[in-house]
């Protein structure tokens, strides 16, 4: 099967500066999260996959097509972090304006995707008075009038409030559900952590990790994951891990709980499941503490060199 949205070996260079290094991704049905820290090439990669740039070298393709030819620009959507709305239009003039570039687009069309997006009972205002969350859906229905088959979103959660930003997902999930390909950029990591089905990793250019988060978690067999452990003998507990040789270290964190740093957490886990019913020993809870996307990527980020898959 083709994917829907792909780069092989893909870097891209302003003058001499790299913003991409031979990047190499395969993005299908559902939603991905792309995250790293500014100036890791996140928007460049949005760029590219819209054909609004062009790849130093390597090659970007939607549906096998390459991304800057015009026969695909009927398959992508497109959420820039900016935007330049003509702001004396009121949203339901802008929308209409851009459905007859399209050609095939009706009056119907324009009106059922202001709904979709929350926006039906301000479509008769002028954009200048909308709020920056208004403006953020204004640019998603934009990308959603042709329904394309590819949606890229670039920091979409930006000045949207909380409920918002709930609706936002929620709408994202459905496209990703009815077979739409969504690479949502984002510095909103518990949006994402909730809502993306795979991530993928930018720093410097370089794709450090893809994969859901439980895989990326267990690609890093050196992240020293946070585990607390909640139990009626802490110290005498403590004693024993400690002569595990995945276990670094560990601290008593109140009367009845101890938290350690573990490599391989799988094999812990393990081992510590038949250690607990071997020795009848009490456990009142158990569990990591750091396995949120952004802890997982803050590790990555640290990492000098990017992690092999």
């Amino acid at each position: 099967m083709t994917a829907r949205l792909e780069f092989r070996d893909v870097s891209k260079w302003y003058g001499p500066v790299r913003a991409l290094d031979g990047v190499n991704l395969r993005l299908e049905q559902g939603i991905t999260g792309l995250v790293g820290p500014n100036g890791s090439g996140k928007t460049t990669l949005l760029r590219l996959a819209a054909g609004l740039t062009r790849p130093s070298s390597g090659t970007v393709l939607i549906g096998g097509q390459p991304a800057q030819a015009a026969r695909t620009r009927s398959q992508l959507g497109y959420v820039p972090e900016t935007d330049r709305f003509p702001e004396d239009w009121t949203g339901g003039d802008f929308l209409s304006v851009l459905a007859r570039f399209h050609g095939e687009i009706r009056r119907q069309q324009v009106e059922r995707c202001l709904h979709r997006v929350g926006l039906a009972h301000v479509a008769g205002r002028p954009i200048g008075s909308y709020s920056k969350g208004m403006k953020q859906r204004l640019k998603l229905a934009q990308a959603l009038l042709h329904q394309p088959n590819v949606l890229l979103c670039d920091e979409p959660f930006n000045g949207v409030d909380p409920a918002g930003r709930a609706e936002f997902a929620r709408l994202l999930a459905e496209l990703a559900q009815a077979g739409m390909v969504i690479l949502v950029s984002s510095h909103q990591l518990e949006e994402l952590e909730q809502l993306a089905d795979q991530f993928v990793v930018l720093a410097r250019g370089r794709v450090l990790a893809q994969g859901t988060l439980d895989q990326t978690r267990q690609q890093l067999e050196n992240y020293p994951s946070l585990i607390c452990v909640e139990t009626s003998q802490p110290r005498q507990l403590a004693g024993w891990l400690l002569q595990w040789p995945m276990v670094l270290g560990v601290e008593l964190a109140g009367p009845q709980a101890i938290q350690m740093r573990v490599r391989q957490p799988h094999e812990f886990f393990t081992a510590f499941q038949r250690f607990v019913v071997e020795q009848h020993w009490d456990v009142y809870r158990l569990e990591m503490l750091d396995a949120s996307a952004e802890a997982v990527l803050q590790y990555l980020l640290a990492q000098r060199q990017p992690v092999p898959w």
